[in-house]
């Protein structure tokens, strides 16, 4: 299996958000999803923590306008992107 990851910078990441305040976020929570909308600063400072770690969500997570994740102490964080910004910046094939 080819590994098709790819990881991002912060700020590439950043680039990528929905505008607004509040940004959705969703996390598999044992067999179902969990999602939850966070305050825009509280994120990019928990994103900023875990930046080694971001990276562009698989198809599933895009179709469901979530194509950015990155993992903390909790598992994968699945975050809401602005679509024209990402099939901009990494279009599907």
């Amino acid at each position: 299996m080819v590994d098709d990851r790819r990881f991002i910078t912060f700020e590439e990441a950043v680039s990528l958000l929905n505008d607004g305040e509040y940004i959705h976020t969703f996390r598999n929570g044992g067999g179902m999803l969990v999602g939850a909308d966070h305050d825009r600063k509280k994120l990019l400072k928990e994103m900023r923590q875990y930046e080694s770690t971001l990276e562009l969500a698989g198809g599933t997570a895009r179709t469901m306008k979530h194509g950015l994740v990155y993992e903390d102490n909790l598992g994968f964080m699945f975050v809401a992107t602005d679509e024209e910004k990402l099939n901009d910046f990494d279009p599907i094939k």
